[in-house]
């Protein structure tokens, strides 16, 4: 089972960096053709070989490589969603999932029968259901989401060398001081940088928040994504007693695993119906000083599971066989969760006991 272990951790990571650059639109695909076919005749590395042509920047190509390894998390991945502010069609546009004509062709039908892009989409067979609710949930997080240090355009800027971290510094004082100015504004303003620069840093940030869209999108077909509601049941007692404060508190999201089944074993009877019912097989304990969290579920069924239905939380979800995030809102300080399942096991699942394929892990909204 341990040669299965590769699940969503392990392709998310093997993105290759080509792929990566290209839907970033950093260079064309005729331009890694090129790269590669030298490749073939000495033993140097791709992002170096972009380098000798042209194609990109060394800094550039240390903050992709860095960003790769950010999206070796899905819950990383929707961090970026700030970075990239369109509408839900100009969003697939973006990352290649459908093309101009498919676009206007949908907003055509929307005028004439008043239905969302998605619905219409999704009847015309360009997009499907998974990917449709991976790009809701991309755009929705751009409504709630500050973009992360790091993705944040001054510190693109020092990864670029084009300013120093001390200008940087200097720059966000001066911004504490006049909050109507953009970062980019004043580091113009104390000569810290050009215009030129300014819109480089921007371009980039774009870019890289068109990867992680890409990489969601991507994998959405065997990691589902969801959005449910908690049950506050009780939540009203819990907040006896709550005192305000002003001091700025760093979110929080824990997870207590209380039960958890060690092993799924598959019989006979379980492969002449196709599926496996488990019921009460996971007990766990969510604690939060947020109304918002992921649960991520991470596995290794690819060959075993297709995917799997999730009783016990306000309505039923769904996982693929590499595993899923599911979007909770309006949660109590404390929750418990009882989970049975429904396994659609693969028509290539033998008989056998095989390791749980799924660990739980939490993530503050």
């Amino acid at each position: 089972m341990n040669n299965q272990s590769c699940g969503l951790l392990f392709k998310l990571k093997k993105r290759l960096l080509g792929e990566l650059l290209i839907v970033g639109k950093f260079i064309e695909k005729s331009t890694l053709e090129k790269a590669l076919e030298r490749q073939k005749n000495n033993n140097k590395l791709l992002g170096e070989l972009l380098i000798e042509l042209g194609a990109l920047s060394q800094e550039e190509l240390k903050i992709v490589l860095k960003f790769q390894e950010d999206l070796s998390n899905p819950t990383e991945a929707i961090k970026f969603a700030g970075g990239l502010r369109k509408k839900f069609g100009e969003l697939l546009l973006e990352v290649g999932r459908i093309t101009e004509n498919q676009l206007e062709e949908a907003l055509s039908i929307q005028k004439l029968t008043g239905k969302k892009i998605g619905e219409i989409l999704i009847e015309k067979g360009y997009i499907n259901y998974e990917e449709l609710k991976a790009i809701l949930l991309f755009q929705k997080t751009q409504e709630h989401r500050d973009i992360p240090k790091k993705f944040k355009l001054g510190e693109l800027l020092v990864n670029l060398n084009i300013i120093t971290k001390e200008q940087l510094e200097h720059a966000l004082d001066v911004q504490k001081l006049e909050p109507e100015k953009k970062l980019g504004e004043i580091l113009i303003q104390l000569g810290y940088a050009k215009n030129e620069d300014i819109q480089k840093g921007l371009t980039l940030q774009q870019k890289l928040a068109t990867i992680a869209l890409s990489t969601l999108i991507t994998f959405s077909s065997t990691f589902f994504v969801n959005e449910v509601s908690a049950n506050e049941l009780g939540s009203s007692q819990q907040s006896k007693g709550r005192v305000q404060i002003t001091a700025e508190v760093k979110s929080f999201a824990k997870l207590n695993l209380i039960k958890q089944i060690p092993d799924l074993i598959i019989t006979e009877t379980h492969l002449s119906k196709g599926y496996v019912e488990l019921n009460n097989a996971t007990s766990l304990e969510i604690r939060t000083n947020t109304k918002a969290i992921f649960i991520v579920f991470e596995g290794f069924g690819d060959g075993i599971i297709e995917e799997v239905e999730i009783n016990g939380f306000d309505e039923p979800v769904k996982i693929g066989p590499n595993g899923g995030m599911i979007l909770i809102k309006n949660l109590p300080k404390s929750i418990q969760y009882n989970l049975s399942y429904r396994l659609k096991i693969s028509q290539y699942t033998r008989i056998g006991t095989y390791a749980w394929p799924y660990s739980i892990s939490v993530s503050t909204y």
